[in-house]
Parts: C-alpha cells; structure tokens; sequence
C-alpha cells in the first residue's frame, strides 16, 4: 500500500467505528499517521470541552436571567402592596430600588 493509499484510507475511515481494526492497523504501520490519529484526538476533545464550556455558559446566563427577573418581579409586587397601603413613593423607590415610573405603574 502506497503514503497517499494509507493517509486516503484513514481519511476516509478514521471516525468510523466499524473501521476501527483498519484505522488502527494503519496507525501501527505509519507513524506520520500515529501522530495525526493523535492531533485529530486532541482537537475533537478541545471541541468536546469548548462545547461544554459553552453549554455551561449558556446555563449560567439562562440562571442568572431568571434571578433578576424573579428579583424585579418581586420588587414590583413588593411596590404594589405598599403602595396600596398608602406608603410614599419615595419610601418606596427607596425600599425596591425601582424608579419612580417603575414605581407608578406597578
């Protein structure tokens, strides 16, 4: 078998597990593939770890979205009642740290 066959074959069958008995009797054979096998592995679990980094970002921003909107809803609700209970806006606004607008249209 030819460099160009052997490289030509891993190609095509490196990422097949079926074609594992193959692709590792080629790894054997060439070392410039053993150190391509090697190279490929390392940059798909560079890819793997990039994807749950960002997996876990996405998470932890969804998280932390959802916290400052049950936080703002609470204010608000907080707003409401007091305001219902005849409380000054501005003791108020002080208390729930919304804005006077904010405030009014609770």
């Amino acid at each position: 078998m030819t460099p160009i066959e052997a490289w030509a074959l891993f190609f095509r069958y490196a990422h097949e597990a079926k074609q594992r008995t193959l692709v590792n009797k080629l790894i054997e054979e060439r070392s410039e593939i053993a150190v391509a096998s090697t190279l490929l592995m390392e940059i798909s679990q560079d890819d793997r770890e990039r994807a749950r980094i960002r997996s876990r970002r996405m998470f932890e921003t969804d998280m932390a979205s959802n916290l400052l909107t049950a936080l703002d809803r609470q204010a608000r609700d907080i707003a409401r009642n007091l305001k219902s209970k005849g409380i000054p806006l501005e003791v108020i606004v002080e208390s729930t740290g919304l804005t006077i607008a904010e405030v009014e249209n609770a």
